[in-house]
């Protein structure tokens, strides 16, 4: 599969048909084949036919989630867009950086960026379920991009010739939905181990974020997600066992 087979565009909840059309355009013209949406059927009305002019095509191959779970559990990657930082935002990296791993993992996997709401962006939940966010620098005074510009600029930035793409070697890596199986199986097995809270702290979550933070550096492969479960497995029967 290439590159642009590998992408895929994630719109959540747009609320503007037209931005809809504008970023199937933007996809089509940057060699890219692949949008979805979440909780939405804008891509059905007829301003987002108007907007997307050579892009139409895209249109008719949208397709639609119910949630963001469902439209990611089979990516290796899923590349988050925002501009609000904090927290409970997740793993930042700077947005070239980001586009260099997006490359890099879609040579041979599955990858999905997500846009979020033209007003309000991506909720906690959303950003907790990507493996890292980046934002697109702007100017301080307005740091706010449209939906279809953001999705255009970072459709540009895959688009660009990677000079050393050829010297890379890229792993076949696991999607999102064994890993979340491999998350619940190692929670269970910190609740085991006696790890709960300290005062307001969720040490079994701080422990899940950075080791979701450290994998998301170079994925993990089936066979490592694999062995990850087996562990985890092992070590809950013998707790059960007692």
């Amino acid at each position: 599969m290439s590159l642009s087979s590998n992408i895929t565009f994630l719109l959540v909840e747009p609320k503007s048909a037209g931005n809809v059309g504008a970023a199937a355009r933007a996809i089509n013209n940057m060699g890219f084949k692949n949008l979805g949406l979440v909780n939405s059927q804008a891509h059905l009305e007829k301003e987002a036919e108007i907007f997307a002019c050579s892009g139409e095509a895209i249109l008719k191959k949208v397709r639609s989630f119910p949630e963001i779970r469902e439209a990611i559990a089979d990516a290796a990657l899923v590349a988050g867009t925002s501009r609000r930082k904090g927290k409970k935002r997740g793993k930042f990296l700077d947005f070239e950086e980001g586009i260099k791993l997006i490359k890099k993992t879609a040579k041979k996997n599955k990858v999905v960026i997500v846009f979020g709401r033209e007003d309000s962006g991506l909720s906690n939940e959303e950003t907790e379920a990507c493996s890292f966010l980046m934002t697109i620098p702007t100017g301080k005074k307005s740091s706010s991009l449209n939906l279809a510009q953001a999705v255009m600029l970072t459709a540009y930035e895959l688009a660009r010739e990677n000079k050393n793409a050829h010297k890379e070697d890229t792993l076949k890596l696991s999607d999102q939905e064994r890993i979340e199986v491999m998350f619940r199986e190692l929670y269970n097995v910190l609740t085991l181990l006696g790890y709960s809270s300290a005062g307001n702290r969720d040490l079994r979550g701080s422990i899940l974020r950075t080791m979701k933070d450290l994998f998301t550096r170079s994925g993990l492969t089936v066979y490592e997600v694999n062995m990850f479960l087996g562990l985890c497995r092992q070590i809950t029967e013998k707790f059960e066992r007692r």
